[in-house]
């Protein structure tokens, strides 16, 4: 199975403070959000691909009304055709309007919502950030619960396209980890059809560092990650970042990958820039996958 990822980074602004993606220039500019989802859509069907992955906090709101809102226009903006779009929604607080919240002891979620998008309706979403880090306490039982709404399955006849979703530092929890492999594990045994896409998509929200092996690095989180995707799966993320690029080691980081101990490779075939003042950038990844025996 073959087919083709684009994942698009975009900027935020470092006029006030570390790469601020929230502000009303920005994730809270509705018409230019806007502007730029459909160039990237348009951009991504001219690149023959299947799917578009964007950051978290692609769109920033002010309350769950507005957020309501926002997600009907969505599922009505024109454009998108039969691509599937993963991104996400935040909800500001007044009291700290770049938000950086924390998962604390006795909360359930953060106010940063994520979604996947096809044909007119979410077939993942809304569904909130259940973790931050390593130490903010999620256990397996609430990981799973989380998962349950993370896994979808949707097309026709003998193509069936897969996909999951885990929202930036959720990843970096054992416990999302495993159980959301596990739960992908369990939907590749009951596959009896012909596959399409299977992508689990990792929108982030800002600045991750995805390489190098600084204390900081997200590196051995994802790769462990990625290691245990079952057949056909890949792993496609974004975030805002002001280099447009993510570095490790020296070397580019891709943005789409397979797990390669299950046939899965993937190849970088264009990227340039988008919007007004090239203030994001594609990436298009063509992903070749194992056949299933």
């Amino acid at each position: 199975m073959n087919m083709k990822v684009a994942s698009v980074l975009v900027k935020g602004s470092a006029r006030d403070g570390d790469n601020d993606f929230r502000g009303r220039h920005f994730a809270g500019d509705r018409k230019a959000r806007f502007r730029l989802l459909k160039q990237c859509a348009k951009a991504a069907i001219e690149n023959e691909c299947a799917a578009l992955v964007l950051p978290a906090g692609f769109f920033a709101v002010s309350d769950d009304k507005e957020r309501v809102r926002l997600e009907q226009r969505l599922k009505t903006t024109a454009g998108l055709d039969n691509l599937i779009l993963a991104l996400g929604i935040d909800v500001l607080d007044e009291q700290s309007p770049k938000g950086g919240k924390k998962r604390t002891a006795g909360q359930s979620h953060l106010p940063y919502y994520g979604y996947v998008l096809h044909s007119g309706r979410f077939v993942i979403g809304p569904v909130a950030q259940v973790s931050s880090s390593t130490s903010d306490g999620l256990s397996a039982e609430e990981a799973a619960t989380a998962i349950k709404d993370r896994v979808a399955k949707f097309g026709n006849g003998r193509r069936q396209s897969r996909v999951a979703l885990a929202i930036c530092g959720e990843v970096l929890s054992s416990c999302f980890r495993n159980e959301i492999n596990n739960a992908l594990d369990k939907q590749a045994n009951k596959e009896t059809v012909e596959d399409g896409p299977a992508i689990l998509f990792h929108i982030a929200h800002a600045s991750v560092q995805l390489g190098g092996s600084a204390n900081e690095s997200w590196e051995s989180k994802v790769s462990e990650l990625i290691d245990g995707l079952p057949l056909n799966y890949v792993w496609a993320f974004s975030d805002h970042i002001m280099a447009l690029e993510h570095f490790g080691n020296g070397k580019t980081v891709d943005l789409v990958r397979g797990n390669a101990a299950e046939g899965g490779q993937t190849r970088l075939t264009a990227r340039f820039g988008l919007g007004e003042d090239e203030d994001a950038r594609m990436y298009v990844y063509e992903c070749t996958q194992a056949s299933r025996p």
